[in-house]
């Protein structure tokens, strides 16, 4: 019988790990295409004196001539606006390297609060300390990318409008682009603020920006394994399973009773006979 219930044991386990792991797998399938549909916009958003229509004769100017006969003002343009996307590709991996680290360390459970992993914070302290340093790093990135992006779009303004205006695409095209990125910005910068101001793990590609707010078990039997006599954490659903198994036990002991009854009855109704 026991060696019955450990293997039970572990057969819950494994497959409790299997869903985890398929989870970790789909939040960073996310990732890769928020990412994908993101790049495109922050390229057009940030590079605004070569991809906003100017005026060249009259005519649009191509590619080329963006980069042909430059004023000092254009160049000192061009250069600000590769410094701005320069620095969208470190908050990128200051963002994609954070996620990467709350997958693994952290889970998603819809029955919990996005306040949920804050109980396992005296038990993980270290653990904690690392988090609030990442977001930090996260949410400073978002301040001065704030700024960074408004100059830019200031600097390229007053290149496109006043010196290569065109005709009213250059304007919507201009605002159009900064907008769709303008979004992310603050939409990011307000996550970072609230996940290090409330010391919680806020996805900004998962599930609507879900909070992670339990422990990965796979990461808390990887440290058990390895030394730590943190307790492992067992997941919800193995709980559940256990309960099906004792509530099938008991049906099956009903079963047998009501079957008792009815031989019982059986009896004495050949016995009235």
């Amino acid at each position: 019988m026991e060696s019955t219930e450990k293997q039970l044991e572990k057969s819950n386990s494994k497959k409790s790990l299997d869903q985890i792991s398929a989870q970790d797998a789909q939040q960073m399938l996310n990732i890769v295409i928020s990412l994908s549909g993101e790049f495109f916009k922050v390229v057009m958003a940030c590079l605004l004196a070569i991809f906003v229509p100017q005026s060249c004769n009259g005519e649009v100017c191509s590619f080329s001539q963006n980069f042909s006969n430059l004023t000092i003002y254009n160049s000192f343009v061009i250069a600000y606006n590769f410094l701005t996307l320069g620095f969208f590709l470190y908050l990128y991996w200051v963002e994609v390297s954070r996620e990467q680290w709350l997958i693994t360390h952290f889970d998603y459970d819809e029955k919990e609060s996005e306040y949920g992993i804050k109980k396992y914070k005296d038990e993980y302290k270290e653990m904690f300390e690392k988090l609030q340093n990442k977001n930090k790093q996260y949410m400073n990135t978002y301040n001065k990318l704030k700024y960074l992006y408004i100059s830019n779009f200031i600097f390229s303004a007053v290149l496109v409008l006043h010196f290569f205006y065109l005709d009213y695409r250059t304007v919507t095209t201009l605002l159009t682009n900064v907008i769709l990125c303008w979004s992310k910005v603050m939409k990011g910068y307000s996550l970072a603020k609230k996940s290090y101001d409330e010391e919680i793990a806020i996805s900004y590609y998962n599930i609507i920006n879900l909070a992670f707010n339990t422990l990965d078990p796979e990461y808390v039997k990887n440290k058990k394994s390895n030394g730590n006599n943190n307790p492992e954490i067992i997941s919800d659903k193995q709980e559940v399973k256990e309960v099906n198994i004792q509530i099938k036990h008991d049906n099956d002991s009903t079963d047998v009773e009501v079957g008792d009854i009815e031989l019982v009855e059986s009896n004495n109704k050949l016995e009235n006979i």
